[in-house]
């Protein structure tokens, strides 16, 4: 394992995407594969939890690009979205919030994205 290396988040994602892919291929109707289908999942979820930290930490170290450090971001808001309740009066302000920061990571995505696309053509950007 690379640990905290842009190769060990690759690692990382491929742990997720086969342990997805292997869900996606079973049962979950079926005794066997739904015991599978759970123990996948809780595998997958860690490798994703793993993605998230080693990207973070990069990006702490600096070791991520301006669109990376977007997508840490994205990541992130949305997580702490996911955890929201929008039927809680007392959310209903932080989930706004969150949504409007949200909104302006991923228009700042956008423009590292055409600025990198721009440089690769030899363009000033």
């Amino acid at each position: 394992v690379h640990g905290e290396t842009a190769d060990g988040q690759r690692e990382w994602e491929g742990l997720r995407d086969r342990a997805q892919a292997e869900m996606a291929s079973l049962d979950p109707d079926d005794p066997v594969d739904a015991f599978r289908v759970r123990a996948l999942a809780k595998i997958s979820g860690m490798a994703d939890m793993e993605v998230t930290r080693v990207r973070e930490r990069r990006a702490a170290m600096g070791d991520f690009d301006e669109s990376e450090k977007c997508t840490v971001l994205i990541a992130r808001l949305k997580m702490m979205l996911s955890e929201l309740d929008p039927d809680n009066p007392l959310h209903k302000f932080k989930i706004k919030s969150l949504q409007m920061m949200l909104a302006k990571a991923e228009e700042n995505l956008a423009k590292h994205r055409e600025a990198a696309r721009m440089r690769a053509r030899g363009q000033v950007a």
